[in-house]
């Protein structure tokens, strides 16, 4: 009989709004047992951290003060070794050439956040079928 070790998977969030983090570890907590979500501010130790955490995702806010998240997920696509990490982009803005951006720079999703925490356990859902999907592909090939 086989035993199957569930192994945590780490999620990047970067965001400069702390409640938005502690809203989307707390949802995501509830939802599975197995993520875990390291939180960045910014994009200064973007490199020294997805070495260290090996995400299965990066989820960026479109709005940062130093770098937007458009420029974090064309660094994080050009880059050879982490350019195959999906990608949210997440913003308050649903202004559709923001999202078309997003799409055509290489994010797999669009998400607006959501403004309370019903709305942020929905949003979790879709990143945790979104890490499901993609583990799902990668046993296939």
């Amino acid at each position: 009989m086989k035993h199957h070790v569930h192994q945590t998977r780490n999620i990047l969030l970067i965001d400069d709004d702390e409640d938005d983090c502690l809203l989307l570890i707390q949802a995501l907590t509830k939802l599975s047992e197995q993520m875990s979500l390291i939180c960045l501010s910014d994009a200064d130790r973007l490199w020294e951290v997805l070495e260290d955490c090996k995400p299965c995702m990066i989820v960026i806010d479109l709005y940062l003060p130093k770098r937007n998240g458009i420029e974090i997920l064309k660094m994080v696509k050009d880059h050879p070794g982490y350019k195959d990490i999906p990608v949210v982009i997440w913003s308050t803005s649903s202004i559709i050439k923001n999202v078309n951006t997003a799409y055509s720079t290489g994010a797999q999703l669009y998400l607006e956040k959501p403004f309370d925490y019903k709305g942020m356990v929905a949003a979790s859902q879709k990143i945790i079928r979104m890490t499901a999907l993609r583990e799902e592909q990668t046993l296939l090939f």
